[in-house]
């Protein structure tokens, strides 16, 4: 089987398109986003009016289309780009997602697109505006996880307006920067390198909505409190999570309470070992008292969750009935965090 041409073969070889992708690829390490802080920053006119601005600046977007596996593009915005949006409906309020997208004809299963007029200049890649996405997309990948595209912002407004303006603007830019390395120091160093760890996600919560009780009676695993609850954007190279919950100020009332807490990835796809808590010895003071709960666990991730937007929840189960219930009410609040590993990970 003849094998493609490296780059770079002298007597002018002949070199494939999707070499030059895979040297784009490997020189942002699989990574994509824009080049620094400011690069493609969506911003609304001086005079917010019927369009927006996108700032000049750098990207590398990795490649979707079949057989792309191993392949980006890199490019740049060279001049600030206005671009306009359409009005919306008297029915109500809209969310459009911008974002930019490389738009390659000559490749299958990332997009039908049409061969610009001037197909030695192009343009192949736009900045495009969609229309009428849910009201928390995140991620062009919640919306077509087959384009080649990043997302830059997302857009709210009211209905019956024609005005983007700054307050309707959430910035959803992500770095295509380099991470950094994870080293442990100890007496002898390891066979293998430790992990590099390239993204994090964070949120924390306040106690918000109803009040929820958990217990006291045995049961299964359920989502407690609901509020726990995230959309995740896992990086196409992940290949593992060190995940961890923290929950504070849970209100443990009448008598102990014996279970589980465990981190619940895309619905069941991936289940993080259950960490247990015993409340039992607790007779609380007055009927009440506050307890934090705590969970950390590393798993891997199959490939069919990378690149996309996943959801994260927590689960807690009653174990032992012992006349306790857990409540997450007003003074209660919780963290989440996820750090994506690029390495293959054990354990």
């Amino acid at each position: 089987m003849a094998l493609s041409n490296p780059w770079y073969i002298d007597a002018e070889a002949r070199h494939l398109p999707n070499t030059i992708r895979l040297l784009s690829y490997m020189a942002s390490e699989g990574k994509e986003g824009v080049g620094a802080e400011g690069h493609l920053a969506v911003t609304d006119l001086d005079t917010p009016g019927a369009s927006i601005n996108v700032a000049p600046g750098s990207y590398a977007i990795v490649a979707k289309h079949t057989g792309g596996s191993f392949e980006s593009y890199v490019g740049k915005v060279a001049i600030q780009e206005t671009v306009s949006v359409n009005p919306t409906s008297s029915g109500g309020p809209r969310t459009d997602l911008v974002i930019l997208r490389v738009e390659n004809p000559y490749v299958v299963g990332s997009g039908s697109w049409a061969q610009p007029p001037d197909p030695l200049n192009g343009p192949y890649a736009y900045v495009r505006v969609i229309e009428g996405v849910p009201a928390n997309t995140n991620s062009v990948q919640a919306v077509n996880a087959t384009w080649s595209a990043i997302t830059l912002a997302r857009i709210t407004r009211p209905s019956s307006t024609g005005i983007v303006s700054q307050s309707h603007i959430t910035d959803l830019r992500s770095l295509a920067k380099l991470g950094g390395e994870r080293v442990i120091i100890i007496d002898d160093p390891p066979v293998d390198p430790p992990p590099i760890t390239q993204a994090f996600f964070l949120d924390a919560k306040n106690f918000s909505g109803s009040e929820q009780t958990m217990g006291p009676s045995t049961g299964s695993y359920t989502h407690f409190p609901t509020q726990a609850d995230w959309q995740v954007p896992v990086p196409s190279w992940a290949c593992g999570v060190d995940v961890m919950f923290q929950v504070n100020n849970l209100r443990l009332e009448t008598a102990g309470a014996l279970g589980n807490y465990r981190i619940n990835i895309d619905n069941g796809t991936v289940l993080t070992p259950a960490t247990g808590f015993d409340l039992s010895h607790n007779r609380p003071i007055n009927g009440w008292e506050r307890h934090p709960l705590f969970v950390a666990a590393t798993v891997l991730l199959p490939a069919s969750l990378r690149g996309k937007m996943i959801r994260f929840k927590a689960e807690m189960q009653i174990t032992v009935n012992d006349g306790g219930t857990l409540k997450w009410v007003s003074g209660c609040s919780m963290s989440m965090w996820a750090v994506f590993k690029q390495f293959p990970i054990t354990g």
